[in-house]
């Protein structure tokens, strides 16, 4: 017979397996003033309600190596040069396995000849840490395809670790229900053996032996063995040794006492990041301190601070200044941390809190789409995106209705980038891109005709042709719709949105096998507006 926390810890893995963790479900629930009940707009495809936040779709995969690349060092002589990780995930996304095996083998190739590139094949592998169902027979097919390559085990450990932290949870190991942590164990045994299988591919595979360290450490393993294996292959690494600093916290069964023991038994006094070490105790008592005393939290990531400018140190103060209400101070924490570790899921889901706080919709908006873009689930979390399309509704209605057109349509596409299935979003946007003239009578015959010379003077304007385009509609006249966009893909054939408005005029048209294919050319571009109609037109 089983025992009960084993079952209980399955069940808990089988949740996740099925629905792929737990993805919040995004949907704006703010309503502002609603338009005029006697418009006749509505959204260029359908007026269903809102459905549930997905994903975006897949951009188009890249063709080079995934190193955003930028010129000099940082002050611990590391390159600035980042791994781009939501062109990793898309590599994924697309099955480009040949060339997922040649970029990661070329960033553990730079890292072996150059140790101060140990952070390029840890993001690589961290880009998927996402716990999305969807990945996972991606992993397996990839892992089908390569098996001499270490780069499909490597990267399917880091999902499965992601997902046994995700069962996990953050609380202290006390406070943490047996079935959870049953439930990480199983997901962790799913790692072990990629892991290995990495490791006997590449024995220099530090990104690894990391991997290892953490999971180990949560299951209450010695540690010693694999730092000592790590340190061999790279006596200078860094990121073994955070890993293990953090791996060390009380919340997971450590002590700050152990922490320190182990950072001073490395400290160097050379300017390497390895004197940045006993700074992790500062921040582990910063965060303890959050809940009961934020002036000492503080002052602890300050003290850490004193140490170096780190990006870590600089988000713990962040944490601690947004608990004072000094999200202006905070939001600047956050802006320094992204410079130096850029591409970070904690830094960006933190920052667009922030700027949310500040009422700054549209920064916090982009913080959540490059989310959104390698890592949704922490655009998910806490119901960040939730919170800021909700913002981005609100402000792009105070922009319509204070006569700011550009700055509404700005808001109101970068709301339905980030959660095309919202209600209010499809309610109003086709409102706020009619502006003044929304809920008006029909164009004239001479204000047709302005708008059409406008869009024929700037036949690149999208802008322009989408004016235009909405003046027809009104008049019904969807048929003369059609070869507006014609002209302007024929110049743009990438442009999704154009696409989307041409759907919409041959939906009116009662043409839908049209209305599909634009759609889903819009959605195989990486449109998630795009996909959402395509789901919704395709033929059954």
């Amino acid at each position: 017979m089983l025992n009960t926390r084993v079952v209980l810890g399955l069940a808990l893995v089988s949740s996740v397996l099925t629905t792929g963790c737990s993805l919040e479900k995004l949907r704006s629930r703010k309503r502002g003033p609603s338009p005029s009940s006697s418009a006749v707009f509505v959204d260029p495809i359908s007026s269903a309600s809102s459905a549930d936040f997905v994903p975006p779709p897949a951009p188009s995969a890249p063709t080079t190596l995934p190193l955003v690349q930028i010129e000099g060092t940082n002050a611990w002589g590391y390159p600035k040069s980042y791994v781009d990780k939501a062109g990793f995930r898309s590599l994924l996304l697309h099955s480009k396995f040949d060339e997922l095996d040649r970029y990661f083998a070329e960033l553990q190739d730079a890292f072996e000849a150059d140790p101060t590139k140990e952070y390029w094949p840890v993001d690589a592998s961290e880009s998927f840490a996402s716990t999305e169902a969807k990945l996972r027979p991606l992993f397996d097919a990839w892992a089908d395809h390569s098996p001499s390559s270490f780069a499909p085990y490597l990267a399917r450990a880091s999902h499965y670790l992601g997902v046994g932290y995700e069962i996990r949870g953050s609380k202290y190991v006390k406070d943490t229900p047996p079935a959870a942590l049953e439930g990480m164990r199983v997901m962790f045994a799913r790692a072990q053996p990629d892991i290995e299988k990495a490791l006997a591919q590449r024995p220099r595979l530090v990104a690894a032996y990391r991997q290892r360290i953490r999971m180990d450490l949560a299951i209450g393993k010695d540690t010693r063995p694999t730092i000592e294996a790590a340190l061999r292959v790279c006596p200078s690494c860094f990121q073994v040794r955070v890993s293990h600093m953090v791996a060390l916290e009380p919340k997971w069964g450590g002590s700050w006492v152990a922490m320190q023991r182990f950072a001073r038994s490395t400290a160097r006094g050379q300017k390497t990041p390895l004197d940045l070490l006993e700074g992790y105790v500062d921040v582990s008592r910063a965060d303890e301190a959050l809940a009961s005393d934020v002036d000492a939290s503080v002052r602890f990531a300050e003290k850490a601070l004193a140490r170096g400018e780190h990006w870590e140190f600089l988000t713990a103060r962040a944490r601690a200044r947004r608990a004072r209400k000094e999200y202006a101070l905070a939001e600047a924490d956050l802006v320094r941390a992204d410079e130096l570790r850029p591409m970070n899921a904690g830094v960006l889901r933190q920052r667009a809190q922030v700027r949310a706080d500040l009422n700054a919709w549209e920064a916090a908006g982009h913080d959540v789409a490059t989310l959104l873009s390698f890592a949704p689930e922490e655009a998910a979390s806490e119901k960040v995106a939730t919170r800021v399309v909700e913002g981005l509704v609100y402000a792009g209605w105070q922009a319509h209705l204070q006569g700011r057109q550009a700055d509404a349509v700005r808001l109101y596409d970068l709301a339905a980038k980030l959660d095309p299935s919202n209600i209010e979003v499809r309610r109003r946007r086709p409102w706020v891109i009619a502006g003044p003239d929304a809920g008006k009578a029909p164009a004239t015959d001479d204000e047709l005709a302005t708008l059409e010379a406008a869009a024929r003077a700037a036949p690149d304007d999208f802008d322009a042709q989408r004016a235009f385009d909405y003046a027809l509609a009104r008049r019904g006249q969807y048929a003369r719709v059609i070869p507006v966009w014609d002209a302007y893909l024929a110049r743009h054939p990438d442009d999704t949105r154009a696409y989307v408005e041409r759907a919409g005029a041959q939906r009116h048209l009662g043409d839908l096998t049209r209305a599909f294919a634009d759609v889903n050319r819009a959605c195989e571009l990486g449109s998630p507006e795009g996909c959402k109609y395509a789901k919704q037109l395709q033929p059954k």
